[in-house]
């Protein structure tokens, strides 16, 4: 018996040491395949052993088991890459589950031409706006509802649209990438004894680095006014997770400088709202926990130059990926003006509640606690807390809530453990919406 178990030792000690083995040599692909031999050979060992031997928290948050927090190490491990082909393909199989999944639970998927064709059809006025323009092409994306009747007249006052922006750091990520947990929250909000329904609109943009910012804030910007414009939408909401809760956030500053106030989206949802891609924050105290995130410091600062520019002025990474080695940004030619204009437009903890412009009924911050921007995430809170004040509105205008312990964008982590979290995400959105759609 004895032997048998130091033979069974042996052979998984090798057994992981070759997988190591392989893992830095192609550590570069980070493919799935990649993935796995990272889970089995680093993250789960040494979860195992910060939980079981040293029972610190050290490096593992408590909300997390020893299984949850290697597939969190391994999520981080396998977007800390440099190859934007690798990323996008395998967001595009994870993307496609998720989209098979909500399907099979009967959710009505239609692109956004076919509602504008369905729209016009229906049309007394042959499909024309309020100011008579006739528009040639929607933006592209997806509409998701409960029922296909919900999406017959999203300009019913009954009818509550979410004009949604995905994440995946500006280079990655698909209109479907957070379909599910969108179907979720649509399910849970029509549940509820409410006489208005939700549906989302779930927007595609051009991504980094064959487009390099503003590129994704025009785009979302003409979806908002094709669905105000051209739907008549009007209870609409604006919300995002990651970098689209960037670009949501940029987007409510741009409408307050081309519209007036009766334009804005009656409110705003930021799940882990990408604050500072350029990784620059710096707070006044030291976070008080460890971090322990799907992301990291390298992974983000490279996707920030690719659709920002190296406005830091780092060093270039390298990649594996021949087709955007062309695309990888120098330094910028900005005089010093320009260049912390660019940096504001980046790093949206620079700034003020003067350069804030909030939705008009509420905004609802939702993140994690382990998250590596967790700090600048709070410190962006404070600032858009001073900006409610200054314009009136009670401290309820905006609405903060925090998951110690958990990582960046944790509701769309598929995991048991995690699934009450996300849960109470979920119904802390859907009450939000209910709060600020009446």
């Amino acid at each position: 018996m004895l032997e048998w178990i130091w033979t069974t030792l042996l052979l998984t000690t090798l057994s992981i040491m070759l997988a190591r083995v392989v893992v830095n040599r192609r550590g570069s692909s980070r493919g799935i395949a990649e993935s796995v031999l990272y889970f089995v050979s680093t993250a789960l060992p040494l979860a195992l052993v910060s939980r079981s031997v040293f029972k610190t928290t050290t490096r593992v948050p408590p909300q997390l088991d020893a299984l949850s927090a290697a597939v969190v190490d391994t999520m981080r491990w396998a977007q800390n890459s440099n190859n934007v082909a690798a990323l996008r393909r395998y967001g595009a199989i994870s993307a496609a589950r998720r989209l098979r999944a909500v399907r099979a639970r009967g959710a009505a998927v239609m692109g956004s031409n076919a509602l504008l064709a369905m729209t016009h059809a229906r049309d007394s006025t042959g499909g024309m706006n309020a100011h008579g323009v006739l528009p040639s092409q929607a933006p592209s994306g997806i509409w998701l509802a409960q029922h296909t009747s919900h999406l017959d007249n999203v300009s019913d006052p009954s009818i509550v649209v979410l004009l949604y922006i995905h994440g995946g750091g500006f280079c990655c990520g698909s209109p479907t990438s957070s379909i599910d947990s969108l179907f979720d929250i649509v399910c849970c909000f029509n549940r509820k004894e409410f006489k208005k329904r939700l549906v989302v609109f779930s927007l595609e943009y051009p991504l980094a680095p064959e487009s390099r910012y503003t590129a994704q804030l025009d785009a979302a910007t003409s979806a908002y006014w094709h669905l105000v414009r051209d739907l008549n939408v009007s209870n609409l909401l604006v919300g995002g997770d990651s970098g689209g809760a960037h670009i949501a956030i940029n987007l409510l500053n741009r409408l307050a400088k081309e519209q007036s106030r009766a334009s804005k989206p009656i409110a705003s949802i930021l799940f882990s709202p990408c604050v500072d891609p350029g990784m620059t924050f710096t707070p006044d105290t030291p976070h008080p926990i460890s971090h322990f995130d799907t992301i990291s410091t390298e992974g983000a600062r490279f996707r920030s130059m690719n659709a920002f520019g190296n406005l830091d002025g780092l060093p270039i990474p390298a990649t594996d990926s021949s087709e955007f080695d062309s695309k990888l940004p120098q330094r910028p030619s900005f005089d010093s003006a320009q260049l912390r204009q660019q940096l504001k437009m980046r790093d949206l903890y620079r700034l003020s509640s003067d350069d804030l412009n909030l939705a008009e009924r509420g905004t609802l911050i939702v993140f994690g606690g382990a998250e590596i921007m967790a700090s600048a995430i709070e410190h962006f809170s404070n600032t858009m807390q001073k900006k409610g004040s200054v314009d009136g509105t009670s401290a309820s205008f905006l609405q903060v809530a925090k998951f110690d312990g958990l990582p960046h964008n944790f509701h769309l982590i598929p995991l048991t453990s995690l699934k009450k979290s996300g849960d109470s995400a979920r119904d802390l959105v859907v009450s939000f919406i209910q709060k600020c759609a009446v």
